[in-house]
């Protein structure tokens, strides 16, 4: 089972989204963390 939720956070002033997304599946068991940074600037 595939979840995908969307977030934010703040450090200061500055805000940022996060992406989190979860994959259930059957197998062994394990534990991934994989970040992804976007720096966009308007």
């Amino acid at each position: 089972m595939f979840s995908k939720v969307f977030s934010c956070g703040l450090h200061g002033i500055n805000g940022f989204i996060i992406d989190v997304e979860v994959d259930i599946a059957d197998g062994l068991p394990n534990f991934d963390i994989v970040i992804g940074i976007n720096h966009t600037q308007k």
